[in-house]
C-alpha cells in the first residue's frame, strides 16, 4: 500500500477507509484547497482614520488590493480540478467556489493520491445531514 498524508484526513473512519478500504468501494469526500485563509477587508463602517505607525501591528486593510490573491486562488482551484480529473473519477468533481473545495467520489487508492497533492488541503467526509420534520 502506498503512503499518504494522514494529517490531511482528520476523520478516523475516512483515514481507515484510505488505509484498508475495499478497492472497488467509493466514498464521497470534500477536498479543500490547501491555501492560507485570507484576511477579510474591514467593512466601510469600521474604517476609522488613524495615523500610520501610531499603533504597531495594525494594518490598514482598506489599502490592500485583493485582486492578485483572488486570481492566485482561482488558478490554484483550476489546477487542483485538473489533478482531480486526471484520476479518472466516475463523475466530474463538483466545484464549491465559495468554500474553495471540491466534492468527489473516490476509491481508497484515489483518496491516498489526492492526499499527496500539494494543492489539496483538508479532506473530509461528505455527509448528509437530515433535519427531522415535525
Amino acid at each position: 500500500m502506498a503512503d499518504f498524508e494522514k494529517r490531511k484526513i482528520s476523520d478516523s473512519q475516512l483515514r481507515d477507509f484510505a488505509e484498508d478500504g475495499e478497492t472497488n468501494e467509493r466514498r464521497s469526500v470534500i477536498v479543500e484547497l490547501g491555501v492560507m485563509p485570507r484576511v477579510a477587508l474591514r467593512p466601510e463602517w469600521q474604517k476609522t482614520p488613524w495615523k500610520k505607525g501610531s499603533y504597531p501591528g495594525l494594518v490598514d486593510y482598506s489599502a490592500l488590493d485583493e485582486t492578485e490573491d483572488i486570481e492566485k486562488d482561482i488558478e490554484s482551484m483550476n489546477r487542483l480540478e485538473e489533478k482531480l480529473v486526471s484520476l479518472n473519477l466516475p463523475e466530474k468533481p463538483v466545484k464549491l467556489d465559495v468554500a474553495q473545495a471540491f466534492v468527489v467520489s473516490v476509491t481508497p487508492e484515489q483518496l491516498r493520491a489526492i492526499s499527496r497533492f500539494s494543492l489539496a488541503g483538508p479532506i473530509r467526509p461528505n455527509r448528509v445531514h437530515r433535519v427531522p420534520r415535525f
